[in-house]
C-alpha cells in the first residue's frame, strides 16, 4: 500500500488561511518550527506521552473492544 504522507506540515494561516501551501521546508520558518518542536516535546514529555518514552508502539497494540456497529436496516 503506497501512502503520501509528508513527515512535516506547517501552514502560515494568516497568509495562507485555506493551509494550501506548506511552508515546513522553507528556511524562513526554521525558528518557529524549532519553537513548535519545543513546545511539542515539553507538553509529551510533561504529560506522560509514551511517544517520548520509547513506548509507541502502545498505540498500536491497544485492544479492540467494541462489538460490531451495524446501520439500523442492514
Amino acid at each position: 500500500m503506497e501512502t503520501n504522507l509528508i513527515a512535516e506540515e506547517l501552514y502560515d494561516l494568516k497568509q495562507d488561511p485555506d493551509q494550501l501551501h506548506n511552508v515546513a521546508a522553507d528556511p524562513a520558518y526554521t525558528q518557529i518550527k524549532k519553537e513548535l518542536w519545543n513546545r511539542l516535546m515539553d507538553t509529551l514529555q510533561t504529560t506522560g506521552d509514551p511517544r517520548v518514552r520509547g513506548q509507541g508502539d502502545l498505540f498500536d497494540m491497544q485492544p479492540y473492544t467494541g462489538g460490531i456497529v451495524r446501520a439500523r436496516g442492514m
